[in-house]
């Protein structure tokens, strides 16, 4: 016995209340049915209810045929601005996503919400469902909005008909 007693379980530390950070949910992804209000900029399409990888109720990027360089990859969209997020606060980030080994290119993404970058993913694991979990700062813009772009990475080698699915979004 290490002699601890009750206080362990007291949870206070040096005099103060110890207490965990309330978890605030800004935004939960639906593909079970739909789209779930994203949209696709530039050429290329998205489409819910998408299943791949033994896994259904996915959001399905699809890049176009104009899309030929990382300055053209099509972005996957959607309007937060109907929910309250906090100006200048640190949220959690997380989603499972998913790019077929059959893709010629596009391997790699970048998440954006609130016009803040997230990490952009790289890690080119093909034909596996990956998780992404990253902490990204509200920046209090008016950009209340949800990004995610794929692309071919370093070589920009992303082609038409290339495919991105993700699923579970939660920030």
């Amino acid at each position: 016995m290490l002699g601890l007693g009750n206080s362990a379980s007291k949870g206070s530390l040096a005099g103060s209340d110890v207490t965990q950070p309330q978890k605030i949910v800004i935004y939960e992804s639906d593909f079970s049915s739909s789209a779930d209000g994203f949209s696709i900029t530039m050429d290329g399409s998205v489409e819910g209810n998408a299943s791949v990888g033994g896994q259904d109720d996915a959001l399905k990027i699809t890049l176009g045929a104009n899309t030929i360089s990382f300055s053209a990859v099509a972005a996957a969209n959607f309007n937060v601005s109907d929910v309250s997020v906090p100006d200048d606060q640190v949220v959690q980030v997380k989603f499972l996503y998913y790019f077929p080994s059959s893709n010629a290119g596009a391997d790699s993404m970048t998440f954006v919400f609130d016009g803040q970058v997230g990490d952009s993913i790289s890690d080119k694991t093909q034909g596996v469902w990956n998780t992404y979990e990253s902490p990204i700062t509200t920046s209090g813009s008016v950009n209340d909005t949800v990004t995610i772009t794929p692309h071919g990475g370093s070589d920009e080698d992303e082609q038409a008909g290339d495919l991105l699915y993700v699923k579970n979004i939660e920030i």
